[in-house]
């Protein structure tokens, strides 16, 4: 897990880095200010290590206070909405699920109260890969058995949508396999 946090950190200093010079440098005026940065998830997954990661970054970068403030709900939705309707003062950053805020928005789910379009994206921390896992006693041992099972495989997910459902679906549907996703899980370490 350390070395996983390690290499994101890496790669979000890379990927921000291009920033430091343009977008957090028309950031001034914070200086001295504090800047609320949040995830969307609860203490101690992964979108919340990402933020705590990055929060001194940005307080190097912006020469302000970075606290992070966990807003679970939803898979993240919930912070997204309430970020979408707040101030717009540059004193808030959010850390998102990507792929799950733009599925809810393109697919006109009523939880997507929220237009990306609108909002700036300073760079992207993580290109994660998917991984489907079984457990070690599954009958599914390949792709193969996943896509010819005669019984409903059940995949762990924390909401309708969140990184672990959507990696799910999409997958299900991709193999054409007969899945079904359990919700209910408080992220992925419950899963």
């Amino acid at each position: 897990m350390k070395l996983r946090l390690g290499v994101a950190a890496a790669v979000a200093v890379f990927f921000l880095a291009p920033f430091s010079n343009s977008v957090l440098a028309g950031a001034h005026g914070l200086q001295g200010k504090t800047v609320r940065f949040i995830a969307g998830a609860g203490a101690g997954g992964g979108y919340d290590a990402y933020a705590r990661l990055l929060a001194p970054l940005f307080a190097k970068q912006l020469k302000a206070s970075v606290v992070v403030e966990n807003q679970p709900g939803a898979g993240g939705l919930v912070a997204l909405n309430r970020f979408y309707k707040g101030p717009g003062d540059g004193l808030q950053l959010l850390i998102v699920n990507g792929t799950g805020a733009g599925l809810t928005q393109v697919l006109g789910m009523k939880e997507a109260r929220y237009d990306l379009t609108k909002l700036k994206q300073l760079g992207i921390i993580d290109g994660s890969l998917w991984l489907l896992l079984m457990r070690p006693n599954s009958p599914v041992t390949n792709l193969k058995d996943m896509i010819s099972s005669k019984k409903q495989l059940a995949f762990g997910g924390s909401g309708k949508v969140s990184g672990l459902t959507d990696g799910a679906k999409i997958a299900c549907f991709v193999l054409k396999a007969n899945c079904k996703v359990v919700f209910g899980y408080k992220g992925s370490s419950a899963v």
